[in-house]
């Protein structure tokens, strides 16, 4: 049992030094995107050019996708249905278009229609799940290395957080946050595309910053005239 744990253990720590890597981290990237093109293979038709659009090509593509999300989320406002049944339609949904779409995909498209540009658009699209299954491995690896390193902190933290949603949860509507929730995922390789997220966390890191170092060197200049 002890030898299984440290196996894992270990397999868990070379992953996360491998993603640390940056070289590690692109041969990950490049064989997670041929991995996902052979399993994307049916739905090329439709995620060739639905990488324009989540990658905001035109200027049209953001307001489209909030206002999709919008229309979905006023559906399911207006009929309130139970989260069981909820569930269960979105599980009939995927399960249904897992089973049509690739079969409407061969019968609408010839294969002489696919052109080198809709394969470099697939291609692309590929490479942002990749991209962000890679960035989301990247994170949970993280947290695994603060639960070992630092147990106490990781404690605090996690508690914290959960607390947090607690009373997010509590105050707020869920179907609200559900919806925040929903346009940040469809908003995301837009603002990523556009280093949108980088310029916003560095303007945030740079104001917390400007706030917390006039207070130390007020509380400074404090000590050193009471030491006068």
């Amino acid at each position: 049992m002890i030898s299984k744990r440290m196996t894992e253990s270990g397999g868990s720590d070379s992953m996360m030094n491998n993603l640390s890597n940056p070289r590690d981290t692109i041969k990950e990237n490049v064989a997670r995107t041929r991995r996902l093109r052979r399993a994307l293979e049916d739905w090329r038709e439709l995620l060739a050019p639905l990488h324009g659009v989540l990658v905001w090509r035109h200027e049209y593509h953001p307001p489209l996708l909030a206002a999709v999300v919008t229309l979905i989320f006023l559906v399911v406002w207006y009929l309130e249905p139970p989260l069981l049944t909820l569930v269960a339609v979105l599980g009939v949904t995927a399960t249904t278009a897992d089973y049509l779409v690739p079969a409407l995909c061969q019968a609408l498209f010839r294969p002489q229609d696919w052109t080198a540009s809709n394969e470099r658009e697939f291609e692309r699209m590929c490479e942002l799940l990749a991209d962000i299954s890679t960035s989301m491995e990247c994170c949970w690896f993280q947290l695994s290395g603060w639960k070992q390193e630092k147990p106490k902190l990781y404690f605090i933290g996690m508690v914290g957080v959960l607390l947090l949603l607690a009373w997010l949860g509590n105050n707020i509507n869920n179907l609200f946050l559900a919806y925040l929730l929903a346009q940040w995922i469809v908003m995301y390789p837009g603002l990523r595309q556009r280093g949108l997220i980088k310029k916003y966390m560095a303007e945030a890191i740079l104001f917390v910053t400007s706030k917390i170092r006039p207070q130390k060197q007020v509380e400074g200049d404090g000590t050193r005239e009471k030491e006068e």
